[in-house]
């Protein structure tokens, strides 16, 4: 999972590295940091001001 500067997450395939998917993180400017935790199957994304969960 990577962000991005127009407020999105961009997920990727780890076996072949080619992009899954686009979210819509709900930011109204550049996504700072994604975090994904397998065990709960949740991802976090944050801006500089701001955390939005994304699930």
């Amino acid at each position: 999972m990577s962000g991005s500067q127009d407020g999105t997450v961009h997920v990727w395939s780890s076996e072949t590295g080619q992009k899954v998917t686009v979210l819509d993180g709900g930011h109204p400017s550049p996504t700072y940091n994604v975090q994904f935790n397998p065990k709960l199957m949740m991802a976090a994304s944050a801006l500089q001001q701001y955390c939005i969960l994304v699930t």
